[in-house]
């Protein structure tokens, strides 16, 4: 299950999912961030994934993912991910390497954190 955080407001767009992500429920979350980015410009994302189990989503899902950043990776100001597995650290950290959004992952206590990176008009995590 997925649900919109209600803190997520204007291009700040926060989620927090409890399964394993369905393709439905991925292709529900990117159409929330490309609404933000037509209305605002861009989107910033956070994504608690801390109560999931692994796989964190259903294959198709990535799938999506990957096609999703390459039509708007640059209209992506910021995405944090928020866990407690550190294969998603390890991926979030790569996937910061090779991206130009600026992605961070958080530990599940820090979710305050993770909003204020993506509440932030730099994008950058605070020190």
């Amino acid at each position: 299950m997925v649900e919109r955080l209600p803190r997520s407001e204007g291009n700040s767009i926060g989620y927090s999912a409890t399964d394993e992500l369905s393709e439905g429920e991925y292709e529900e979350i990117l159409a929330d961030v490309e609404e933000a980015i037509e209305e605002h410009g861009s989107a910033k994302l956070l994504m608690d994934i801390s109560g999931v189990s692994e796989p964190y989503a259903e294959f198709d899902a990535y799938e999506e993912d990957f096609g999703f950043y390459l039509r708007h990776g640059e209209d992506m100001e910021c995405y944090a991910v928020v866990g407690d597995d550190s294969l998603i650290e390890w991926g979030t950290e790569a996937s910061d390497l090779v991206t130009d959004t600026e992605i961070e992952f958080f530990e599940e206590d820090e979710l305050d954190e993770a909003w204020e990176f993506v509440e932030d008009d730099s994008g950058k995590r605070r020190e």
